[in-house]
């Protein structure tokens, strides 16, 4: 199935471990060199006076990719640190998102 950025843009992103939404889809990360989607990139949460980093979120949690929303499988829980993100989706080539990783 294909989608168009814009079409990804207006789907609102929901954890279905914890039924959280998480946002609307505001970037995706892709390698130029194998021509590979990498990841999708979800804005951070305004809190106050402050604004948390953005999420990005690996092509291999995706779930589904439905009509209204997009199904992930990330727990907004903090239950693991950044670097175990990294290794697990086996890409360490998106750098500027390495620090922005969601913990799961």
């Amino acid at each position: 199935m294909e989608y168009s950025f814009v079409e990804l843009r207006e789907k609102e992103v929901v954890s279905i471990l914890s039924g959280k939404r998480l946002g609307h889809i505001c970037d995706v990360v892709f390698d130029f060199s194998s021509g590979r989607v990498l990841g999708i990139v979800v804005p951070g949460e305004k809190k106050l006076f402050r604004k948390t980093d953005d999420m990005f979120i690996a092509l291999s949690y995706i779930e589904r990719i439905g009509d209204d929303c997009v199904l992930v499988r990330v727990e907004t829980e903090e239950k693991h640190d950044k670097k175990t993100i990294v290794e697990q989706s086996g890409q360490e080539s998106y750098a500027p998102y390495a620090r922005k990783l969601p913990k799961i």
